[in-house]
């Protein structure tokens, strides 16, 4: 499904619909939304949680929770640098950890957002 974006009233508000789900975004500095960037972090965050537990499951391995944090940073308008932090929580070998997080490395959104990507105009 196509994700579809409305203007609301106020300062560049934004409601994003999947038609089931609403989010909202805004530019403001004190926006009650996220920022349109914050998608991108929070997408490669949920993929990686995910894939995260999909590899601990597989492996049959106890955990009592996972957290990713993502943060996006533009260093130039041609670069951008996504910096992650996966920590499993529980009694793992930090070793194990090391092989489960390498394996998320290279979750599907990861790849996405290192591909090529062609942003074009619907006909």
């Amino acid at each position: 499904m196509m994700m579809v974006s409305k203007s609301l009233d106020g300062n560049y508000l934004t409601e994003i619909s999947n038609g089931t789900y609403n989010l909202y975004a805004d530019n403001a500095e004190a926006a009650q939304s996220l920022h349109p960037h914050e998608f991108i972090e929070s997408a490669l965050a949920a993929c990686m949680n995910i894939t995260t537990r999909m590899v601990l499951d597989r492996m049959s391995l106890k955990y009592e929770g996972v957290e990713v944090k993502v943060l996006l940073t533009r260093k130039t308008k041609e670069e951008t640098k996504i910096e992650y932090k996966i920590d499993i929580k529980g009694d793992i070998d930090e070793a194990v950890k090391k092989q489960i997080t390498d394996k998320v490395f290279n979750c599907p959104v990861r790849r996405i957002l290192t591909s090529h990507i062609e942003v074009v105009e619907e006909e």
